[in-house]
């Protein structure tokens, strides 16, 4: 699954990518990002990848859990990626196209749940959220944000993180916090 965006930047106007969103109500037992063998030790990539690309800003998030969703669960095999990126040639902000009124914004997000309702997030693979590296002109604002799991806007609890494989990008867990865990390395998951 993979959508990506290109445009030109018009100040205050970022455009966006979602490649999976799963709707308000939406009753989805897990989701599954594997490839598969192929022959021997052949593999067949499986990835959700949302690319945001141009000379502009923008937001990318590869899956989006919507408010009141049902998603308990989200897996990614050793063969699976997850893929949020927001990439810009214009890495030189300047105060006339980056400033209060139309802040330059590079915001890419792996997985984002807004339902409260994840609990478990398996991870062999990869999980990766990346942005170009800006260096703005003094005066400029900008927001440069790279988050791999973001659950605060669902602030769930009891959310548990097994991650073998590769995360790259901030992890943000509910602020209700409670009983949240995080295993990496050999977690038998």
């Amino acid at each position: 699954i993979a959508t990506t965006t290109q445009a030109s930047h018009t100040a205050g106007a970022d455009i966006g990518a979602t490649a999976l969103y799963v709707g308000a109500y939406t009753n989805i037992p897990n989701i599954t990002v594997s490839g598969e063998t192929t022959s021997g030790t052949a593999t067949t990539p499986a990835s959700i990848n949302a690319q945001v690309t141009g000379n502009g800003g923008g937001n990318a998030t590869a899956i989006l859990l919507g408010i009141n969703a049902q998603v308990p669960t989200i897996n990614v095999g050793a063969h699976g990626t997850l893929l949020a990126s927001v990439v810009t040639t214009t890495t030189e902000p300047t105060p006339a196209t980056a400033n209060a009124a139309t802040p330059f914004n590079l915001l890419a997000e792996a997985i984002l749940d807004q339902s409260g309702n994840l609990k478990n997030i398996n991870n062999g693979g990869q999980i990766i959220a990346a942005t170009s590296v800006l260096n703005p002109e003094l005066g400029s604002v900008v927001n440069n944000v790279a988050r791999a799991i973001d659950l605060v806007p669902g602030n769930g609890s009891n959310v548990t993180i097994n991650n073998t494989g590769i995360i790259l990008g901030d992890i943000l867990l509910g602020a209700s916090g409670n009983g949240n865990t995080v295993n990496v390395g050999n977690t038998d998951s």
